[in-house]
């Protein structure tokens, strides 16, 4: 990260993407499996009639792809569920990020073929087992002829921790991780308790945190970032804001303002704010903090790519 020189109107930070931004920021998550840009069968938040509102996203992959532990954790449910409600070979996986405490779900295993089990400790990265024809896989459980697919999905908080027992048909502990809830805000807005896979998996590459004194109402700070050809998105996010500072995202290493941006999340006070770019391959971005207040105001600025 170098400083460049001040302009009239805020500065300008440099972020560059070494190998130590890599290394040092955030948490590095795997991919469940390695073409995950097919998560286009049942997605999170998707609706269907007598189910309920999905949890997670479904990969299409055939039977026999390999299923890998997105981060370090401790497995707390290892099954092979061949009743009527088409699980199939499953893990619940406890991990500790800097997000907090997550569970990961993985559904529709070849049950028979489990690499770890309850209290066992995984690493980032290490086979869990293959995707089978075990539960609504292909043509086995209760739906049969669906779409071979892994159930992938990431519940925020500890495993067996309180949730609201009244979006969810079972009563045990494993209920929430079972597919599907009644309520919708439990997969989306802010109440959502579930992360979109394919957004909290993205690589977070920088997370900084600072205090913004904000002296003028006309005050900014800009951070400019190339994206390489290898991500196709860049998710800004701005949160923990303390007093009231806004977003703004321009394209072409162009500085954005008040009437020139791509993306201007418009939200009051210290709401989080986010841009989501999609396209972003080789492209130049300007990301401009402006400060509206006058107070002073701290904030954290999160910068995430991901491969679609």
């Amino acid at each position: 990260m170098n400083l460049l020189k001040k302009p009239l109107w805020g500065t300008v930070v440099l972020l560059a993407l070494s190998s130590s931004i890599f290394a040092g920021a955030g948490d590095a998550f795997y991919f469940p499996v390695q073409d995950y840009g097919n998560a286009d069968y049942f997605q999170l938040g998707d609706s269907r009639t007598g189910y309920g509102y999905h949890t997670a996203d479904d990969i299409n992959v055939p039977s026999g792809t390999a299923v890998y532990a997105i981060a370090d954790g401790v497995v707390k449910k290892s099954g092979n569920d061949l009743s009527s409600n088409g699980i199939g070979g499953n893990y619940l996986i406890e991990h500790n990020t800097s997000d907090g405490i997550i569970v990961t779900v993985y559904q529709h295993l070849d049950g028979s073929n489990r690499e770890f089990y309850l209290g066992e400790t995984v690493s980032r990265g290490d086979l869990l087992g293959y995707t089978g024809t075990t539960g609504t896989n292909g043509t086995a459980g209760s739906a049969s002829g669906t779409i071979q697919h892994l159930h992938f999905g990431i519940k925020k908080g500890p495993y067996g921790s309180s949730y609201d027992s009244s979006c969810y048909t079972a009563t045990s502990a494993y209920a929430p991780y079972s597919g599907y809830t009644s309520c919708e805000d439990e997969v989306s807005g802010n109440s959502s308790t579930w992360y979109d896979p394919r957004d909290f998996i993205a690589t977070e590459l920088w997370n900084y945190s600072t205090k913004y004194d904000t002296n003028e109402n006309n005050e900014w700070r800009f951070y400019k970032i190339h994206v390489p050809g290898s991500y196709a998105r860049l998710k800004v996010t701005v949160d923990q804001i303390m007093g009231d500072v806004d977003l703004y995202v321009r394209e072409n290493n162009n500085f954005p303002d008040y009437n020139n941006f791509d993306c201007r999340p418009y939200r009051a006070g210290s709401s989080t704010e986010v841009c989501s770019m999609g396209n972003a391959n080789n492209k130049d971005f300007v990301i401009g903090i402006h400060g509206y207040a006058y107070q002073d105001s701290d904030f954290r600025l999160k910068i995430r790519l991901s491969r679609w």
